[in-house]
């Protein structure tokens, strides 16, 4: 049972004069807070025509392999580039974020050969509302084809939980239809990211959800909240039972990583580094109580 931070805490800072991009930084700043496992996210990658986008993103992935390397940083997982499909407000548009997610699944064979990506799944609502079946083929079709890229780069795709939006229903919010999609997937390239906070927000009983989909579950965002906003909060911070998730998670079997997903992003910058400490911290106390089972 290994630790693991994700970069999508560290690698947006707000400042007084605006947001600052910097990854390459949130490597070098878990490593010096006591991580040595990183979960790569790719989810800010592209965006205001950063490096990710360009012609030589290879040559940035490169860059960040490297800085993983300095460090003594592993990557063992990553996440994809995501989007709302609402978001949407052309074909090209559309076209473009899908060839993001596919660039994705190829730099995470630069990072972590053999490791695991995580995406989310898709929610179609047509005139009268959300459409189940429609839904479904929308994930199925969509996921046989990132399937086939996975597998040609010797990399896994784990579908992540998500949560109900307001008033509106989120496919695979329930662990019964991350379960509908991979079997009808029937594919080993396919397993399944738990987003401890996506289930809170959904109301969800930790311990049945997690008996449902441990047999499938290759990572986790470990983070925290009340139940009512996705607020990334340190464990401890909301109302999740960690102290019974844990032992649970052991004895189901589960032999993955760690990974927090909790936000920095309105830290004081000089306070960061404290903000990481106190992460890893309460990240190995979690580790802890797995461990004790």
């Amino acid at each position: 049972m290994h630790l693991s931070m994700s970069t999508v805490s560290t690698e947006r800072c707000r400042t007084a004069d605006g947001i600052i991009y910097r990854p390459l930084d949130g490597i070098r700043l878990c490593a010096e807070a006591g991580f040595r496992h990183i979960d790569f996210n790719f989810t800010h990658a592209p965006k205001e025509n950063r490096p990710f986008a360009g012609e030589n993103w290879e040559s940035w992935v490169s860059q960040v392999r490297d800085t993983c390397a300095e460090y003594g940083v592993t990557v063992g997982q990553t996440h994809a580039y995501w989007f709302w499909l609402k978001d949407m407000t052309s074909r090209e548009h559309w076209e473009w974020s899908e060839a993001m997610v596919r660039r994705s699944l190829a730099a995470t064979a630069m990072l972590a050969p053999g490791g695991w990506m995580v995406t989310h799944p898709r929610t179609v609502f047509d005139a009268e509302g959300f459409n189940r079946e429609k839904t479904l083929e929308y994930n199925y079709a969509r996921c046989s084809e990132l399937g086939e890229l996975a597998r040609k780069h010797g990399v896994g795709i784990a579908i992540e939980n998500l949560f109900p939006l307001p008033e509106k229903i989120a496919y695979c919010a329930q662990p019964e239809e991350l379960l509908e999609l991979l079997d009808r997937l029937h594919d080993p390239v396919f397993g399944i990211c738990w987003d401890f906070g996506h289930a809170n927000m959904a109301k969800l009983d930790h311990l049945r959800a997690l008996e449902l989909v441990t047999p499938h579950l290759k990572v986790t965002h470990i983070h925290d909240n009340k139940g009512k906003g996705d607020d990334h909060f340190p464990p401890s911070f909301g109302n999740i039972p960690w102290n019974t998730v844990m032992p649970v998670l052991k004895r189901l079997g589960y032999k993955g990583n760690l990974n927090l997903e909790v936000s920095t992003y309105n830290t004081i910058p000089a306070l960061i580094p404290d903000a990481l400490r106190f992460m890893h911290a309460a990240g190995s106390e979690l580790v802890r109580m797995f461990e004790k089972g």
